[in-house]
């Protein structure tokens, strides 16, 4: 893991595809409730 990295402001303003995120929460929130123990 990286310590002390520096995140930088997105001068281009690109735009996110929201669905990628929603997947990925989705997935955390299966792993969680599926493994308590994590």
């Amino acid at each position: 893991m990286v310590e002390k990295s520096k995140l930088d402001e997105d001068r281009e303003g690109k735009a996110m595809d929201p669905s990628y995120y929603r997947g990925m929460i989705g997935t955390l929130l299966y792993l969680t409730a599926s493994r308590p123990d994590l």
